[in-house]
């Protein structure tokens, strides 16, 4: 792979490519850069990484390529998207990788970004720097609103399809189609609602989130994000990567138990900054707890199309694996756990 992308830059530099960015790839994909070769650890991880570093060890660019032979969509996906974004909100620019080229090299798709400056927000950072969280909380809330719609629309559109991938591939009698029902039952109060659709990233936790010297936010990994998204999605999922990071959990027992003092007591911080945020977005607190448990549900199930982008041709041993790594998943856990609870945030959705 380091031959592949190395080999991929001169071409980039000699014209053999073109570029999104002509003159800012030439500039940056200079002659002296050495590639370092990365593959994600995590299960979901669709795309092997490789970075472009200087001789001072500074990374200049990031290349994506699929992990998997044809699932080209999701290094599509995310040129397509970015792309998008600088165009619909170039205020965000600076804060965004910009794509320098995506192009399809010796049958291979790769994805070329610029690399961001950022340190990374972990979870040490994030407990000793409290203006780090305020930034990125910040900057959720200047993602564009892109469309309007129906709550029912919306559900239909970015959780139904889902759900009906989760009972292909579960038995009848398995405890996840009760999860579904459920959430589904508490969805029904948002559906004759006007919601605001914005842009969203889909993933802001670490390690997608950086903060530079002067305080400013950053944010990559753009392969789960959507123009038209859902109204809390991105606040949900950084508040969670808060929850955890202010109260020292790491693993799935002690997150479980971080979540559920940030968001399912009367008296949660998270839950109070989740109905807060939806309010600023013009978003009434009663649909905190339908939103809270939509964000979770595409969180957890997001997992099967990741992980097998065409269920229909998944074999029978395949969907066993994929729904036992979907039952162990954190994120199924914390979806779990918030319909199971009844209280906190959810006691909006029992009001309404």
């Amino acid at each position: 792979m380091t031959a592949f992308l190395e080999a991929l830059a001169e071409a980039i530099r000699s014209g053999e490519v073109d570029t999104d960015d002509r003159g800012k790839a030439t500039d940056v994909l200079t002659d002296d850069l050495r590639v370092l070769h990365v593959t994600p650890g995590f299960v979901e991880s669709r795309h092997v990484v490789g970075l472009f570093v200087d001789p001072r060890g500074t990374i200049r660019a990031v290349a994506k390529t699929p992990r998997r032979e044809h699932d080209d969509e999701g290094v599509k996906h995310e040129a397509t998207l970015l792309t998008r974004l600088h165009d619909l909100a170039p205020q965000l620019s600076a804060t965004v990788p910009t794509v320098l080229a995506f192009t399809n090299w010796y049958g291979r798709p790769v994805l070329v970004e610029s690399a961001l400056t950022g340190k990374a927000l972990t979870h040490e950072r994030a407990r000793r720097h409290p203006s780090a969280v305020a930034s990125i909380h910040e900057w959720i809330t200047r993602l564009p609103v892109t469309s309007r719609s129906s709550g029912a629309t919306m559900i239909e559109e970015l959780l139904t399809p889902s759900l009906e991938r989760l009972r292909q591939i579960t038995p009848a009698d398995h405890p996840l189609h009760d999860v579904a029902a459920r959430t589904e039952e508490t969805l029904h109060h948002i559906d004759d609602m006007d919601l605001p659709r914005p842009f969203e990233h889909g993933d802001p936790s670490h390690p997608n989130l950086m903060v530079t010297r002067d305080g400013s936010a950053q944010v990559v990994d753009w392969e789960l994000a959507r123009e038209n998204g859902a109204p809390g999605h991105d606040l949900a999922f950084f508040l969670g990567f808060t929850a955890f990071a202010t109260r020292h959990a790491h693993g799935i027992p002690a997150e479980v138990a971080a979540f559920t003092d940030g968001f399912l007591r009367d008296d949660g911080t998270e839950a109070r900054l989740f109905t807060d945020g939806l309010r600023s977005a013009g978003v009434d607190a009663s649909a905190a707890g339908p939103l809270f448990l939509l964000a979770w549900a595409r969180a957890s199930l997001r997992l099967i199309d990741r992980l097998a982008p065409d269920l229909a041709s998944t074999s029978v041993d395949d969907r066993a694996q994929l729904l036992a790594e979907l039952e162990r998943s954190r994120n199924t856990t914390l979806w779990v756990r918030a319909v199971t609870a009844g209280d906190g945030v959810m006691r909006v959705t029992q009001s309404a």
